[in-house]
């Protein structure tokens, strides 16, 4: 009898559990998909990042349209080293040097060596302009290490050059 009875009060609480779980369910499938935490932690991933995306694209458009006013300030002041051209091709042999596997270090310090004012580094971050969706200074910062910057700022200051990365 005791185990009558054990059974009848187990099968009570399981039909008791089962329709307390019936109550919670998800009626439709949205409703099962965004009670999920990690449903929402992706949806927030996503937002986070085409949103720093697009930030980032709209701050290299700005830095180019400062670059052209320092440019047209640095030109009352200061007169370029160089040809327009040649500021291709130093912006060209810093993207060859950093594009890739590995970086030519060597090869960025001496276009930096050959720039002898702030109005050439403008002209020069002018030329370079976005490659791979990047800004020469995000290049410099991505591809150098903390002591290589370092040592690409010092050349800079040693010439006046007031621009560092």
């Amino acid at each position: 009898m005791s185990s009558l009875l054990a059974t009848a009060v187990a099968e009570k609480a399981l039909k008791k559990d089962n329709s307390s779980m019936q109550n919670t369910a998800p009626k439709t499938i949205q409703e099962s998909i965004f009670s999920k935490p990690l449903t929402w932690a992706l949806i927030a991933g996503a937002a986070i990042y085409f949103g720093s995306r697009l930030v980032r694209k709209i701050g290299k458009k700005g830095s180019i349209i400062e670059t052209k006013q320092d440019i047209v300030e640095l030109e009352k002041k200061q007169t370029p080293s160089h040809r327009d051209s040649q500021y291709k091709v130093y912006a060209d042999t810093l993207y060859a040097a950093m594009d890739g596997i590995g970086t030519d270090n060597d090869a960025i310090y001496r276009v930096f060596q050959a720039m002898k004012n702030d109005l050439d580094i403008a002209k020069l971050i002018l030329a370079y302009g976005v490659k791979e969706d990047e800004t020469l200074a995000e290049w410099i910062i991505g591809d150098l290490r903390s002591s290589q910057i370092d040592k690409l700022n010092k050349i800079l200051s040693s010439k006046g050059i007031t621009y560092q990365f």
